[in-house]
């Protein structure tokens, strides 16, 4: 089995996920439990990433509501920094 060498965070969290279900408690659960944040964060910290985060809080009222004639272009933009797909290199900081 080859390991990809792309992922975004939406696979990130399927993994964490799948490795929950079936060893939510091992030991090493914890360790790996870490290791997906740190390479969440890495990926948030991309510039990618702010650019998209930057056009999905335009979509908000400065208290934090989306605005409600921009409801679609706030989710589209979430979804596309939940699944945008980042080498390796970015994630294993």
């Amino acid at each position: 089995m080859t390991i990809p060498t792309m992922k975004s965070k939406k696979d990130l969290s399927m993994q964490i996920q799948r490795i929950r279900a079936v060893h939510g408690r091992h030991r090493l659960y914890g360790r790996a439990q870490n290791i997906v944040i740190r390479y969440n964060h890495n990926m948030s910290m991309t510039g990618e990433n702010d650019a998209l985060w930057r056009k999905h809080m335009r979509c908000h009222y400065l208290g934090g509501t989306v605005r409600p004639e921009m409801e679609g272009t706030a989710a589209y933009y979430l979804k596309l920094m939940n699944e945008t797909k980042y080498s390796k290199a970015v994630y294993a900081k």
